[in-house]
């Protein structure tokens, strides 16, 4: 047995240093053998420290940071930059290349960061910003969960919360996620950060919306309505209101909804970002109200202001396609290499076939698999809205309803 494994006094920090551990191992995709003799302990031990069974000496802790991490000038010379409120505000007002910057801090000087007092916010902060880069979804396990929520604050502990349901969203299991939020509401007590609130009703509201509860994605989107307008929060409070309009259109209240993309759309002019969210909105409601013509108009027009996106090109490559204007919705296309979604891609061989009077029979076939499989409401409205079309386009209306009550 090594002096390392005699040493080891009561910290309530141990767990998350098993934690870290654990994650520089699996980031370097080294097996716990090797990383064990990295360090001069036994696998035993290591895996013990890993799951929080073992409590480790401050100076074990140092010597271990010392020998596999820690640049000594860059540790005496950096400063910890970040705090939580700071990153629930830049959340909240979708600072992308701020959450970008504390990500990539952290990642960068983990070990120094968790030489702090308070690292375990510095955890926390890591576990947000990670979310929040693109497409990314965090490794949160049952080991992480019990070893770290245990050393954190009620607020801390409700913010981790909202992090792990809202990573099942974005792995898009909607039926846990919503489990998730719904016994953090249960248990919830509001907290010095109002910020959590805010955030946390309108995921429920954006959740709800997936999940085709329209009721209650409307009663959370007031909910976050009333938070964001306490916080000030303007740019995820114009990202809740797109929210908002999505749900008037699904009560066919179309004239309004897309009314209330245009009041935002004047408001937030600046932001290329969201002006193409929510034209890529009016697009989708249009294509509801299967209105062609605007379908057209909104597609066209941002595409005349500079924006660019896949749906875009598809919006308007299909409206010309209704219109049956083949060659202009040949000019409509784009790369297929670039498309990786895989909606949009099923989208463009479809107009493809159609364009090309070919069968379109597997296409269809696709589509009706997703429609019937889909769990997420309104990618399924997004597919019943095109096949309806096309047995629309083919008269045959008692399909094109049949679909409809899908």
């Amino acid at each position: 047995m090594s002096f390392l494994e005699t040493e080891y006094t009561s910290h309530h920090d141990s767990k998350c240093f098993g934690f870290f551990l654990r994650y520089h191992r699996k980031k370097q995709n080294l097996s716990l053998n090797y990383f064990a003799d990295m360090i001069g302990i036994t696998p035993s031990f290591l895996s013990d420290i890993e799951h929080g069974k073992k409590d480790v000496a401050e100076y074990t802790k140092k010597k271990i940071f010392h020998e596999l991490f820690i640049n000594q000038e860059t540790y005496e010379n950096h400063v910890c930059k970040f705090d939580i409120v700071t990153i629930l505000q830049a959340i909240l007002e979708f600072d992308m290349s701020f959450l970008h910057e504390v990500y990539t801090d952290i990642e960068d000087n983990m070990d120094i960061y968790m030489e702090t007092s308070v690292f375990h916010q510095y955890i926390l902060a890591y576990t947000l910003t990670y979310l929040f880069e693109d497409h990314k979804t965090f490794f949160f396990d049952e080991v992480f969960m019990k070893n770290f929520i245990c050393i954190l604050d009620i607020e801390e502990q409700h913010l981790l919360s909202v992090c792990y349901a809202y990573n099942l969203e974005k792995n898009q299991t909607w039926k846990e996620a919503q489990k998730e939020y719904n016994k953090i509401i249960q248990n919830y007590k509001f907290t010095k950060y109002q910020a959590i609130d805010a955030w946390l009703y309108f995921r429920l509201a954006e959740l709800n919306l997936h999940l085709g509860d329209i009721y209650h994605s409307l009663v959370y989107c007031e909910k976050a309505d009333e938070y964001l307008k306490k916080g000030l929060y303007l740019k995820r409070m114009y990202y809740n209101l797109v929210t908002k309009a999505n749900i008037v259109s699904l009560l066919h209240q179309y004239d309004d909804a897309i009314s209330l993309l245009d009041t935002i759309l004047k408001k937030c002019e600046q932001d290329d970002k969201l002006c193409l969210h929510i034209l890529n909105n009016k697009c989708a409601i249009a294509l509801e109200q299967q209105d062609y013509p605007s379908l057209l108009l909104y597609a066209k027009q941002a595409k005349t202001a500079g924006y660019h996106s896949a749906y875009l090109s598809f919006y308007q490559a299909f409206a010309y396609l209704c219109l049956h204007d083949i060659e202009k919705s040949k000019e409509s296309f784009i790369n297929m290499k670039t498309i990786t979604d895989p909606i949009l891609q099923l989208m463009f061989s479809y107009c493809a076939h159609q364009i090309k009077g070919e069968d379109v029979s597997k296409d269809m076939k696709q589509m009706m698999d997703w429609i019937q499989n889909e769990y997420d409401f309104q990618t399924k409205k997004f597919l019943k809205t095109i096949v309806m079309q096309y047995h629309e386009q083919h008269s045959d209306y008692e399909q094109a309803y049949f679909i409809s009550k899908l």
